[in-house]
């Protein structure tokens, strides 16, 4: 009982690869909704229709997009654009769980200072951003 309302309490978000042996090998204890990752497996082995997953297609182009954002970042740090701008996702910033508030001074009255904003986007919407992007490239 201890180690199932451990894991409830650590369950996974995200997004996992849409196949039993990824999910299988991940959580071996998996039946109906894992205690561990945000997926449910049925008695036949298939992937609950709300579970939250990717095709392979779809989780490549993910990959892909995360790499590019990752080399756009490094790029503006080599360029040295260090501009202060945490993020804000609804009531959430990223400066909640910083401990470098006294070394950057990040303050939003500030002209210069200001939040990127992540809007709050449905899984769909975010897959078909990418792929209309990778369509434009």
């Amino acid at each position: 009982k201890i180690q199932t309302a451990i894991r409830k309490k650590l369950k996974l978000k995200g997004l996992v690869l849409k196949d039993v042996n990824v999910i299988r090998s991940m959580d071996d204890q998996v039946s109906g909704w894992s205690d561990v990752l945000p997926v449910g497996i049925s008695k036949d082995d298939s992937i609950y229709s709300n579970s939250s997953v990717l095709g392979e297609e779809e989780f490549l182009g993910l990959l892909n997009h995360i790499r590019k954002l990752i080399k756009e970042i490094g790029l503006d740090m080599l360029e040295g654009n260090i501009r202060i701008a945490p993020t804000k996702k609804g009531n959430d910033t990223a400066c909640k769980y910083c401990p470098y508030d006294g070394i950057c001074q990040f303050d939003y009255q500030l002209e210069d200072n200001g939040y990127r904003i992540i809007p709050r986007l449905q899984t769909e919407d975010v897959i078909q951003r990418i792929q209309q992007e990778k369509g434009e490239e």
